[in-house]
């Protein structure tokens, strides 16, 4: 230890730049870790609003958490990247590659999506949530989606 220690005294390196050195090789010996996934994920709602942050934010915090980083999800409010009523249109076109949004904003286009989105008059949540998930709702939406080139 103490001819190492003479070694280092006798160079001509001064504290600033021996302790340059030893930062620049913690940095270099230190495994960099990037996402092997990275998600653009805009919304319908706004950014900040309590569906932003009880929903989206919080499934892209879990995504992180539970893939040690390797995935990395971004959530961006409403007509941050893409207009509110356009997020559908922007994950079919490549745009970003995902999207948080309700069928409800596509009625104009194709009103049965206003069977998946719930409508007023309509059932109550709880009859609702069984219809699409244990009655033959699921599977009609998931055809009715992936016709359209999406996920539901």
């Amino acid at each position: 230890m103490k001819t190492v220690l003479k070694t280092v005294l006798k160079t001509d390196l001064n504290t600033k730049q021996w302790l340059y050195c030893v930062l620049a090789a913690i940095a270099l010996s230190s495994p960099v870790y990037a996402a092997d996934v990275e998600w653009r994920v805009p919304t319908s709602v706004p950014g900040g609003s309590p569906f932003y942050e009880n929903f989206l934010e919080r499934f892209a915090d879990n995504a992180e958490m539970l893939t040690a980083g390797r995935v990395d999800i971004r959530p961006f409010g409403a007509g941050v990247i893409v207009p509110a009523l356009q997020v559908y249109d922007a994950v079919k076109e490549g745009t970003v590659e995902a999207g948080h949004s309700t069928p409800s904003y596509l009625v104009n286009q194709n009103p049965i999506n206003a069977i998946f989105a719930g409508f007023p008059g309509g059932m109550g949540s709880q009859a609702y949530i069984n219809w699409i998930y244990e009655g033959a709702a699921n599977k009609r939406c998931k055809k009715f989606a992936l016709a359209k080139g999406c996920i539901h």
